[in-house]
């Protein structure tokens, strides 16, 4: 009578597993199927909007060259798969800061904790500062009356997670775009759906659908245009967010008890550029040392690409202070054309 409940409750973990593996698979024939610009084989990078979108956060995912979907957990995940959201296993605060290219810094701040039988909650804000950006205008095109601007690019993101039993995680976020420039600006949201489902046979799979939303418009009065006593306005063309699809998978390998190998996998789709596939790998020694390296493979080898066949190298520390578990890591990713990004996390398990 035993076994025949445990085979019953087996099979009603599958079948749990199959459906939402199902459902995710609708979802994402159905965006291919609404959103023509999967189907087309052209680079269209230069023309996305909201690329604010696509800077990776975190130094561990990045070091692992954001091969990270299948295994990401805790406050990271809300920007690579938000159901890693619902394995934190403590109330967790991250702060981390990116060094980007051309002198463009990214900084994104998360939370995440678990509320009883609602599942976990996370919240995330990431802002770019591009610095002060001399001011030209038809009367001054040289900017030599010293004048400046700076535009402001945020995403904050709530994130919801749960676990359908032990090896079947689910998640979502509501993303809030801001983009002003002087005094034009464009917002609106974007909604990301993640799944994690951990095997059998101890290897971790995951999906996820990022970045999709309706269009989004610049408007503003930079825009208006005062000639000849007529007030007119510059009506701007909208533009598509970066939507894109992330599959993965992951596993460990334990060579001794203080010494553990996890390698991981994604093949990554995107709306406007060309396919790619990262590759990474980390080394952990007693679970609190750990070095990292991943490799990201454009399918299509896009020589304008600056990340196209790009590289990460990384490293990270986890210690206890009575109670709170602080883990600290570093990231460096090569980009072609300009200086490498340089990543810093701080992470406080509470």
């Amino acid at each position: 009578m035993k076994g025949l409940n445990h085979r019953i409750a087996s099979l009603k973990t599958w079948l749990r597993i199959s459906v939402t593996l199902l459902g995710m698979l609708s979802i994402l024939c159905l965006q291919a199927a609404l959103n023509p610009v999967f189907a087309q084989t052209d680079n269209r990078s230069g023309s996305a909007g909201a690329t604010e979108l696509l800077i990776p956060v975190g130094a561990k995912s990045v070091g692992l060259a954001g091969a990270i979907g299948a295994s990401v957990s805790g406050a990271e995940a809300m920007y690579w798969n938000p159901a890693g959201l619902a394995r934190a296993a403590n109330p967790e605060i991250m702060a981390s800061t990116m060094s980007y290219i051309a002198d463009i810094q990214m900084h994104n701040v998360a939370g995440a904790i678990e509320i009883s039988k609602f599942g976990a909650f996370g919240l995330t804000f990431q802002s770019i500062d591009f610095g002060d950006i001399p001011l030209t205008t038809n009367d001054d095109p040289e900017g030599r009356l010293g004048r400046s601007y700076s535009p402001t690019f945020f995403v904050g993101a709530l994130s919801w997670a749960r676990s359908l039993n032990e090896r079947v995680f689910i998640g979502a976020s509501l993303k809030y775009i801001h983009e002003e420039i002087v005094q034009s600006l464009a917002s609106g949201v974007a909604f990301d759906l993640g799944l994690q489902v951990h095997t059998p046979f101890n290897v971790w799979l995951g999906l996820s659908v990022r970045n999709f939303g309706p269009n989004l418009r610049f408007s503003g009065n930079s825009l208006d245009s005062d000639q000849s006593d007529l007030q007119t306005e510059i009506k701007t063309a909208e533009f598509e967010l970066p939507t894109m699809f992330d599959l993965s998978i992951a596993g460990d390998v334990e060579l001794n008890p203080m010494n553990e190998l996890r390698w991981m996998l994604s093949y990554a789709q995107h709306s406007f550029q060309s396919d790619d596939l990262h590759l990474g790998l980390e080394y952990a020694f007693r679970a609190q040392f750990f070095l990292r390296s991943g490799y990201e493979y454009d399918l299509e080898q896009d020589e304008h690409s600056v990340y196209s066949s790009s590289f990460a190298l990384g490293c990270g520390v986890r210690y206890a202070v009575q109670n709170t578990h602080v883990e600290f890591d570093y990231a460096y990713r090569s980009a072609r054309y300009f200086s490498g990004n340089h990543v810093f996390t701080l992470k406080l398990m509470l």
